[in-house]
């Protein structure tokens, strides 16, 4: 990370943000004198930051720019006795963390490290035909780097991972386990009252 981005990030307040809106990309672009690409990439250090890697000791930061204009950081997160397969990289971490936001597309991911084949194929599922990946040293279409891919569209689907019809979730479960860990439904909490966007329970 630059010295200029150190000091604009601390002087702006914006040391801790996992998230940038619009106009805080503009008052960093402003401070530091960087393009758009150029600073997400002097943001990836603050991003690999965050990573936990006691497994591999690789860290990865990873910055999606969504739709919306806001910029999403995401970080490697491995689990000390588990193996690789069991982590999350930092492209999903960065896309889920635009998800949470409502995000419904990713324009670019900006990544520390060339994307592994497991991220690629995560990234295939956005279903968009333009994602372009950028690295320190070069900016690649998801289609250069996944050939002869396989996703949603070869399954007649028109929508993608983060703009899929909504699911729903029910719950309808006798085991007193399940009852020990989740709210049971009483006249002053019915079953409404123990719902979120996309799923219901009982």
């Amino acid at each position: 990370m630059t010295l200029s981005l150190q000091h604009a990030l601390q002087g702006l307040g914006f040391a801790d943000l996992v998230r940038f809106t619009p106009a805080q990309i503009a008052a960093l672009c402003q401070a530091t004198s960087l393009e758009e690409d150029a600073l997400a990439l002097a943001l990836l250090p603050q991003a690999q930051h965050k990573a936990r890697v006691p497994v591999s000791g690789f860290r990865v930061g990873a910055l999606a720019m969504g739709n919306s204009g806001h910029w999403y950081l995401g970080a490697n997160l491995e689990v000390e006795g588990l193996p690789l397969n069991s982590a999350l990289h930092a492209e999903q971490a960065a896309i889920g963390h635009a998800t949470l936001w409502g995000e419904t597309g990713i324009r670019r991911v900006v990544v520390s490290a060339s994307p592994c084949g497991h991220c690629r194929q995560f990234m295939q599922e956005l279903n968009q035909e333009c994602l372009t990946l950028v690295l320190e040293d070069a900016r690649l279409s998801l289609a250069a780097l996944l050939p002869h891919a396989f996703g949603p569209a070869d399954l007649g689907q028109s929508y993608g991972m983060l703009n899929g019809p909504a699911g729903t979730l029910s719950v309808d479960s006798r085991d007193p386990w399940f009852w020990l860990h989740w709210p049971r439904p009483t006249p002053a909490m019915p079953p409404t009252a123990i719902t979120g966007p996309g799923w219901r329970c009982c």
